[in-house]
């Protein structure tokens, strides 16, 4: 008979890919990759956002459950039973279940999410904000400049900067340098 972590750790990971079964195969590993950093390439219309959403979604929700490996000591065979259970339960059931078993989840004002157009970012925004997670506006999610602004922002005093700063573009530079 197989031990009881294998088996536990077999029905856990079958219940994540049960949740993410409309992802393929590359996209699913692109989500419940991690630990560092990852590269996500793929041509326009492919999932891109789709994948860095659920993938930020997921690291809040159970930041490495699913490939922390179990170990005897840590499980009973009613755990291993209800997992494998959990199997039949419908994908909002298998979420919560799942819970339970998260490891070292990552709180939402430690993740940051750069993007370049202002229209990628706001689309970002709104599926972070439809994955219903917890103090998801705290998600550091914008453009570079939006980022760095908000950075200088909350932070500039400590390099001599108020907080009321005013960032001149092109225009306001020309306009300026007329007036003076």
């Amino acid at each position: 008979m197989e031990n009881i972590a294998k088996r536990f750790n077999t029905a856990k990971r079958a219940l994540f890919n049960k949740l993410y079964s409309d992802l393929n195969e590359k996209q699913r590993e692109a989500i419940f990759t991690v630990d560092g950093p990852l590269l996500v390439l793929a041509g326009a219309g492919s999932g891109k956002t789709t994948v860095l959403v659920r993938r930020i979604g997921f690291i809040i929700r159970y930041g490495d459950a699913y490939n922390f490996e179990h170990t005897e000591d840590m499980i009973s065979e009613q755990d291993v039973l209800a997992m494998e259970a959990a199997i039949n339960y419908p994908n909002e059931l298998v979420e919560k279940f799942l819970e339970k078993y998260r490891v070292s989840p990552c709180p939402p004002w430690a993740v940051l999410a750069i993007t370049f157009t202002n229209k990628a970012a706001n689309e970002m925004k709104e599926r972070l904000a439809k994955l219903n997670i917890e103090n998801a506006s705290e998600i550091w999610a914008g453009t570079f400049h939006s980022i760095c602004v908000k950075i200088l922002r909350r932070f500039g005093e400590r390099i001599g900067y108020g907080s009321d700063f005013t960032i001149y573009d092109t225009d306001d530079v020309k306009k300026l340098i007329s007036n003076i």
